[in-house]
């Protein structure tokens, strides 16, 4: 029984995993939190958490938001800390 829940989880986890890769919603998440900072989205799974990142243009130019795409983090991430991660790795 507790074999199979595990499965079950590393499947899904596994699902999310290459989706976010795919820069796709994730589909065993539940959308938890919205962002006022051009759009982010936390949602959380089993045992991670995926982050959409978006963030406002600093440039002022168009496009206004910046889309990031998904990102997967563990439970203890944070949005700030995901952010400044991708943002980072961007530039």
């Amino acid at each position: 029984m507790s074999l199979g829940i595990f499965i079950l989880v590393m499947m899904a986890s596994i699902i999310d995993f290459n989706r976010a890769g795919k820069d796709l919603r994730p589909l065993f998440s539940v959308e938890v939190a919205n962002y006022d900072d051009g759009g982010s989205t936390m949602y959380h799974g089993p045992f991670y958490k995926v982050f959409h990142i978006k963030s406002f243009n600093p440039e002022g130019t168009l496009p206004d938001v910046m889309d990031y795409g998904y990102h997967l983090g563990t439970w203890f991430d944070t949005i700030d800390n995901v952010k400044a991660r991708v943002v980072d790795e961007t530039d």
